[in-house]
């Protein structure tokens, strides 16, 4: 039986900064496995994608120091919430520097895909849920998102939102892309 090796990698709420620090360690330690010109973030192509949304608060000012750490409402931590979302604003901004070509909006070598609520609803976020029907509702919102035009966070804002160009590629379009570059590569 032939076997197969792979790099998979869980770095928490956005794993594609530890994957691609992992795959640089592995490159600069010029392992065998790895493609031996070095590092070069240009040649990388980077597919993440997002498993939930930041929680918006409307009341903050109005909640009193426990209700910080636990809403009784949607039973939701906001200063957990706040950390995550965070930490995963934080590394997709890494990475789009870090892989950013310099002469356009949009990398050209990096794809974030995540969903928002109205397609993201509180139901479906529970790590835990393998109901058959979750799972049917997640695959309903993965072709949602294929259909949908690229999107990135705003480096400003730290808002996730729809590249504004007409010429936007959409999600299905932009993984084909990525396939066909791979394709390329093996060959």
């Amino acid at each position: 039986m032939e076997q197969s090796k792979y790099h998979l990698i869980d770095g928490g709420n956005n794993p594609t900064m530890a994957a691609i620090s992992k795959i640089t360690r592995e490159q600069l330690l010029m392992n065998p496995e790895f493609h031996p010109s070095g590092v070069d973030y240009m040649k990388y192509l980077v597919i993440s994608v997002g498993a939930g949304c930041a929680v918006h608060e409307n009341v903050p000012a109005k909640r009193g120091a426990f209700n910080w750490f636990h809403s009784r409402r949607n039973s939701h931590s906001p200063v957990t919430d706040t950390f995550s979302h965070t930490s995963a604003v934080l590394a997709d901004w890494q990475v789009r520097m870090l892989l950013h070509n310099g002469n356009c909006v949009r990398n050209q070598n990096y794809l974030y895909i995540q969903a928002l609520a109205p397609l993201l609803g509180e139901a479906i976020l529970p790590m835990d849920n393998a109901t058959s029907k979750n799972m049917a509702d997640l695959l309903d919102i993965g072709y949602k998102l294929l259909a949908e035009k690229v999107a990135m966070v705003d480096l400003t804002t730290g808002k996730y939102e729809t590249v504004e160009d007409e010429n936007a590629p959409t999600n299905d379009a932009e993984l084909q892309r990525f396939s066909e570059l791979l394709v390329v590569e093996r060959h």
